[in-house]
């Protein structure tokens, strides 16, 4: 679609080389997008950043788990 849409850029290239979070990042689209929706931004940001706390909390969780 980059290309064909005014201002639309392509999609970074996947990078084999890293790991990549698709949780995080599906989290991270679906707040961006929201912003164009919700009035209030602070509150959108309040809410990643809980979010993230969380899913630091539970990879954390997990590493100890596998590591038990």
């Amino acid at each position: 679609m980059a290309g064909q849409l005014k201002g639309l850029k392509p999609v970074p290239e996947y990078d084999k080389k890293k790991d990549y979070s698709y949780t995080l990042a599906a989290v991270h689209a679906i707040l961006t997008s929201g912003n164009a929706f919700i009035i209030s931004k602070d509150k959108i940001d309040d809410f990643e950043r809980a979010i993230l706390q969380v899913l630091r909390i539970l990879e954390f969780l997990m590493w100890f788990m596998i590591t038990l």
